[in-house]
């Protein structure tokens, strides 16, 4: 499976989760990924600015293509939600 992802993420409305777009094999796939899990996973710290999760989802694009793919694999629902457990394993 080949996956892009996208290099503009945007904050959700409440500022849970950084929603972008990935390409999966010439296929828009719409996916968000949690605050929570850019926290745990991507030493984002609590109440940090869009930028610094912006940085931390473009420095950690390759763990997040792993999640993503294993997500599409078990889940085949859009868009994709990436949360703290789906980087565990």
């Amino acid at each position: 499976m080949n996956i892009t992802l996208s290099t503009e993420p945007t904050l959700s409305g409440d500022g849970q989760f950084l929603e972008f777009v990935a390409d999966v094999d010439g296929r828009e796939v719409r996916c968000a990924l949690a605050r929570k899990a850019l926290e745990m996973w991507f030493w984002v710290p609590p109440e940090a600015e869009q930028q610094r999760l912006t940085r931390a989802y473009l420095d950690g694009r390759k763990r997040i293509a792993v999640a993503l793919e294993r997500r599409i694999v078990k889940q085949h629902v859009e868009p994709v939600v990436l949360k703290s457990e789906h980087f565990s394993g």
